[in-house]
């Protein structure tokens, strides 16, 4: 059994922190005047409320971008967070295979979590809906594709989109709450026009320009024009995919950018 995995953090500015754990999974921190907001919760494998206590004693609210384990799994620790009533069915499922998910990983997950034994009061946020902070505002805007109710915060002040994993070099489109390619291009299409400059995600300890949602559409552009890979993902291998390379590497944002289909494209 591996060790939890570790936190640090990074300041994206003055009022954006970026918490990471040392697997790859991450969540952004927002300190307003008056109140603080926690946009996504990783696994729960970390003492996550200790950390942001930790860089903050402000009020804080928990906002999840969508029911994905690596994003909600730490709310438990908190008792209450937003979330989109379309994603109830996403985290049951969630619910199902912590299990799978522990043994796959060899991360080790509290036994609350795995047990259910603590109280989690979901709220449901929907498009539009704003989170006053103090001198800092975050909008939440509907973003489906890699699940139906995936949200964003759009922030005006800082002229920054936080994306969950509904925008993203590596798109995933393949598990069986994912939506069709076209509904991805339609949240392509809205995002490019949100006043926003740069865009930050769940997996990522830094922004891409909004710039690049052009290659990322013309990444989905591309399925079924070059070459697909299977892919299995490691932490439930019954979930299969076929992943399309666009760009290996990026060299304005040092990532590769694909998109991951299901495995009948």
């Amino acid at each position: 059994m591996k060790q939890a995995p570790q936190l640090t953090h990074v300041r994206i500015s003055d009022r954006v922190l970026q918490i990471g754990d040392s697997v790859g999974n991450a969540c952004t921190l927002l300190l307003g005047d008056e109140k603080a907001l926690l946009f996504d919760t990783m696994t729960g494998s970390c003492d996550l409320k200790e950390y942001v206590e930790s860089l903050t004693d402000l009020p804080l609210t928990v906002v999840i971008s969508h029911g994905h384990f690596d994003h909600v799994c730490g709310a438990w620790q908190f008792g209450s967070a937003f979330m989109n009533a379309l994603e109830s069915a996403t985290y049951t499922e969630c619910r199902r295979i912590l299990k799978d998910i522990e043994r796959n990983t060899g991360i080790p997950l509290p036994e609350k979590l795995m047990y259910g034994a603590f109280r989690l009061d979901f709220q449901d946020v929907q498009e539009g809906d704003v989170f006053d902070l103090g001198g800092l505002r975050a909008e939440a805007v509907l973003l489906p594709g890699h699940t139906p109710g995936s949200i964003g915060l759009l922030v005006r002040e800082e002229k920054l989109l936080l994306t969950g994993d509904a925008v993203s070099p590596q798109m995933c489109l393949f598990l069986p709450e994912s939506l069709p390619v076209r509904v991805l291009f339609r949240t392509l299409d809205k995002v490019e026009r949100l006043p926003a400059e740069r865009i930050l995600g769940s997996h990522f300890m830094k922004t891409f320009p909004m710039t690049h949602i052009s290659v990322f559409r013309k990444c989905a552009e591309s399925i079924g024009k070059v070459r697909g890979y299977p892919y299995v993902f490691p932490p439930v291998p019954e979930y299969k995919g076929t992943v399309w390379f666009y760009d290996m590497h990026d060299d304005v944002i040092d990532e590769p950018v694909c998109v991951i289909t299901p495995p009948q494209l």
